[in-house]
């Protein structure tokens, strides 16, 4: 865990910070990260939400009436994942929309916390069978210990949390981050199945799909836990 005290009182989320009265003090490197597909379900391995392009597209265009007055949005961000199955269409569009996205938009004002925000993005895959989704990258961290799951790693998850875990350490201990990682939005971090595992990018994660994601308003609001 981390404890962190500032003499000033943060009383307002960290993508309200950059039209806040105030400035915290604390010199702190912050790394804004999340798995590519953090609200795919492991269930959905057996039984799938959807089984094709079409049923996806008649489940989600009701959800679409309330979220855009534009009638062709659903079809033009679903363009953006030019993919068959339709449950990874729809976990890569969902997720970009409530956490890459949004945590793109967080990781600017959160420059004024810092003395360095970086962001990262955890595409690669487990040998297990399931994408990279939310808590992948914490359960690689602490050694794939599950009390769900019977997990059975593989020299590729190994692979990923020797380097993770590596990551971590040096940003905690040596406040060292790999070589060319630099602050964002300059530069950001993806982690993919590859001999070398981390892949400096000089573009923010998911780029592409965020700012037509946005220009399609249809990044409203961020994942929050309750």
């Amino acid at each position: 865990g981390l404890v962190m005290i500032d003499p000033t009182v943060v009383t307002v989320p960290p993508r309200d910070l950059k039209s806040a009265s105030f400035t915290p003090s604390s010199p702190l490197p912050i790394i804004v990260s999340n798995c590519a597909q953090e609200t795919y379900h492991a269930s959905w391995l057996f039984s799938p939400p959807f089984s094709t392009v079409a049923e996806l597209k008649s489940k989600l265009e009701p959800l679409f009436e309330n979220l855009s007055e534009d009638k062709t949005a659903m079809e033009k961000a679903i363009a953006l994942y030019p993919y068959q199955d339709p449950v990874e269409i729809f976990s890569l569009l969902n997720c970009d929309m409530r956490s890459t996205c949004p945590s793109n938009d967080v990781a600017e004002p959160c420059q004024l916390l810092s003395i360095g925000t970086y962001t990262a993005l955890c595409r690669s895959q487990t040998s297990f069978g399931i994408p990279p989704v939310h808590g992948y990258d914490s359960l690689a961290f602490f050694g794939y210990i599950s009390n769900k799951y019977d997990i059975h790693v593989k020299e590729t998850d190994l692979k990923f949390q020797r380097h993770y875990t590596k990551m971590v350490k040096k940003l905690s201990q040596d406040k060292k981050l790999d070589e060319g990682w630099g602050t964002f939005p300059g530069k950001s971090m993806t982690y993919v199945n590859s001999d070398e595992i981390s892949n400096v990018g000089s573009t923010k994660p998911q780029q592409t799909e965020c700012e037509k994601l946005t220009d399609l308003k249809l990044v409203k609001y961020g994942w929050q836990n309750k």
